[in-house]
């Protein structure tokens, strides 16, 4: 996938910062309990966002790799934003459910924030690469923020951190109208 050629591409070539600090942005609201033919969409949440810790995991040896989340449904919760090890977060993702409205454009916006403020941190963005991951099946229906307002938070942090990646995942069964391609973002 695109993500993990970037991630390769820089660390082969030296200019992959020292460790790569990936925050998962992970819709938990009461759409992604549907199912769409087969697994639930948090169910194949979950198991996209482990797998791409898992290939993250397994690159470049040398390169240290933390993880956090923040999770959203009608509200944003920060409170795993790390850094952890992938085990830790791989846990907590076995943890989460799903209720609730989509507040898509916050969780976006408090992922871009979190991102600014984590690299700013003791000059994190002297060592660590950012990488935001957002999770979703794309239909905001409960953000006080707009879309246009995630996309100047997120071309905020890039201004600042120009090497920070962020891409968004559709999970399956993504509704016409909703966010649906990187390019949104």
């Amino acid at each position: 996938n695109l993500f993990l050629l970037k991630i390769s591409y820089a660390t082969q070539n030296n200019t992959c910062a020292k460790d790569i600090y990936t925050l998962l942005v992970l819709d938990t609201s009461g759409s992604m309990n549907q199912s769409d033919g087969g697994e639930t969409r948090i169910g194949t949440l979950k198991a996209r966002s482990k797998a791409l810790i898992d290939s993250i995991k397994s690159k470049e040896s040398k390169i240290v790799r933390e993880y956090g989340f923040i999770t959203f449904n009608s509200s944003v919760f920060l409170g795993n934003k790390g850094p952890t090890i992938a085990s830790t977060a791989k846990d907590a993702i076995d943890g989460i459910s799903a209720t609730g409205q989509t507040s898509l454009y916050d969780a976006v916006w408090e992922g871009a924030n979190s991102m600014k403020t984590f690299l700013a941190t003791d000059n994190h963005y002297l060592n660590y690469l950012g990488v935001i991951l957002v999770f979703s099946d794309g239909v905001d229906n409960s953000s006080t923020k707009t879309l246009s307002d995630a996309v100047s938070k997120v071309n905020s942090l890039k201004a600042s951190y120009p090497d920070t990646l962020v891409f968004f995942y559709e999970v399956e069964g993504s509704v016409p109208g909703g966010v649906n391609n990187p390019g949104d973002i």
